[in-house]
Order: structure tokens, then C-alpha cells, then sequence
């Protein structure tokens, strides 16, 4: 059970860094309606490929042998 909730925190928290990027990108481009799907799809690009990148970070790290 506590697995299930640490995966619902965590998708959460994705939803939430999205949300507040598509703003970001909303309010950037000067509050004009109508591109709202762009905003959303653009922001959760960048979140997603952000994490992507720490995660294929910390996999090398942590599977690299100590110097």
C-alpha cells in the first residue's frame, strides 16, 4: 500500500511542476487564450525530459565503479 501512495505523490507532484510551467509559459507569452494544449504539451515535455535526465544521471553514477 505505502507504494501506491508514494507513485500517487509523485504523479502529483509531476502534475503540479506541469501546471505551474504551463503558466509560466501562459503568462511569457503575454496571456493570450487559445494556446493552453501548447502550453500544457510544451511544459510537460520540458518536466519530463528534465527528470529523464536526472534519472540517467543517477543510474550512471550509481553504477559507475568508485576512482
Amino acid at each position: 500500500m505505502q507504494r501506491i501512495d508514494s507513485n500517487e505523490r509523485l504523479e502529483e507532484s509531476f502534475q503540479h511542476r506541469i501546471r505551474m510551467r504551463a503558466y509560466d509559459l501562459y503568462t511569457q507569452g503575454g496571456k493570450v487564450d487559445g494556446h493552453a494544449l501548447d502550453d500544457w504539451l510544451q511544459a510537460e515535455d520540458e518536466i519530463l525530459r528534465g527528470a529523464s535526465r536526472h534519472w540517467a544521471w543517477r543510474h550512471k553514477t550509481e553504477k559507475s565503479p568508485p576512482k
